[in-house]
């Protein structure tokens, strides 16, 4: 049996380049990833803030900016792939590069390789309203909620389900979605009537808010081929998200820690949710785990390559070696579903150093609790001693911001240290 430690390219196979659409730390772990498996990586470079660009694999074309450019992205993919011949295989780093490969896939299939799921049943996935329905027609928990403009019927919905409500967008980056903050928390059904009424809920979900956040959120990562198996599945825990209990995650753990039956219930539910959809391509599916019953709630789905996707690879499961593998028919024989993995505790240095100021000690206490976490840890996102140079930039960047804020407080301004 092939473990998630062995996997790599079949030797003497005909090798086909891969297309990394490039952002944030998700783009350059995906690009990481590929190339130390002897993978061709050519990086779109889309998102200047991403250290990718000071990495040492793969080639880098600069088209800062340019993921919001539909048209001159798709004549430039598929001018870029004819280039590189071969059907290269794309991987997008975002939802919204997912939304774009699987909106022009009819033009794009003439020269590339891609996740084979539909617009239709990607946006459904990412869409928060989409996926609740989908969850509750597979027989997977769901957080009681209402999607509804009425306010009378938010009103006699909250008669039976209690205070406090959490607020959230169906989907914060598609453009006819009304923008408005994330997470927004109302102690009181007083308080959701008021905001009803002053704001609406166009493209809105209002959900009880149960408690839960750092530390009882977890996610199963995985991949599903074009038929819809589940080939592998690994868990995480969120231990620290900033800001906290809904944000990002900065400090985790894979696998969870958490005992056999919680990971039993986050991958017999991950799998009864995915038996139900259509779905190709790799996954990252969040539960929330409610204390008081033991049960576990889907609450999001990242229905392509995830940001901690770089932590999960040094812990031995290479998901995006194992797409490029199954789109290019090099699958090995046979791969573990639950394979075992090296347990880590990992840190994003930037993310998480901004959650020094919220933690409730001294300021000379919180970084003496801040740096025996990160000491524990084994994989920290940019920095990795095989390709030093993003590590190196983010923690100039870091030093910068430092310096920049001990000149404030020297110069008796007021400011955050993040």
């Amino acid at each position: 049996m092939t473990s998630a430690n062995d996997m790599s390219a079949a030797p003497g196979a005909q090798m086909r380049p891969a297309i990394v659409l490039c952002q944030s730390l998700t783009g350059l772990s995906l690009v990481r990833a590929l190339a130390q498996a002897g993978v061709d990586v050519h990086g779109l470079m889309l998102d200047e803030r991403s250290f990718t660009r000071f990495s040492r694999y793969g080639k880098k074309i600069p088209l800062y900016g340019k993921h919001k450019d539909e048209t001159f992205l798709l004549q430039f993919l598929t001018g870029y792939c004819h280039k590189l011949g071969n059907h290269p295989v794309v991987f997008p780093s975002s939802d919204r590069m997912a939304l774009f490969l699987a909106k022009h896939a009819d033009t794009l299939r003439d020269c590339c390789l891609f996740s084979s799921t539909t617009y239709e049943d990607l946006a459904s996935l990412v869409s928060k309203d989409g996926l609740y329905r989908q969850a509750l027609a597979a027989g997977v928990g769901v957080i009681p909620h209402i999607i509804s403009q009425d306010a009378g019927a938010i009103a006699a919905w909250s008669v039976d389900n209690a205070a406090p409500y959490l607020l959230k967008p169906f989907y914060d980056s598609i453009d006819t979605v009304r923008p408005f903050e994330k997470n927004i928390q109302l102690a009181t059904r007083e308080d959701l009537r008021d905001y009803v009424t002053m704001h609406g809920t166009q493209s809105m979900i209002v959900q009880r808010l149960i408690e839960g956040g750092d530390g009882y959120v977890f996610d199963c990562y995985g991949y599903c081929d074009r038929d819809g198996r589940v080939l592998t599945m690994a868990s995480h825990r969120r231990l620290r998200q900033h800001p906290p209990n809904f944000g990002s995650t900065c400090f985790g753990e894979i696998p969870a820690s958490f005992g056999a039956d919680a990971d039993r219930q986050i991958f017999e539910n991950t799998t009864r949710l995915l038996g139900n959809l259509r779905f190709h391509g790799i996954f990252g599916i969040e539960w929330l785990y409610e204390r008081e019953t033991g049960r576990f709630y889907v609450i999001d789905f990242n229905a392509r390559p995830f940001l901690t996707i770089g932590h999960l690879h040094a812990c031995g499961l290479n998901l995006p070696l194992l797409a490029y593998q199954e789109l290019t028919g090099q699958l090995p024989g046979q791969i573990d579903r639950q394979p075992a993995l090296r347990h880590i505790l990992w840190s994003d240095l930037t993310r998480d150093l901004l959650t020094l100021h919220e933690i409730e000690t001294g300021e000379l206490q919180a970084l003496k609790i801040w740096l025996s976490t990160l000491l524990r840890c084994r994989s920290f996102g940019n920095p990795d001693w095989r390709d030093p140079g993003p590590g190196i930039a983010e923690v100039l960047a870091i030093a910068r911001r430092f310096a920049t804020y001990l000149g404030k407080q020297r110069g008796g301004g007021k400011t955050a240290a993040h």
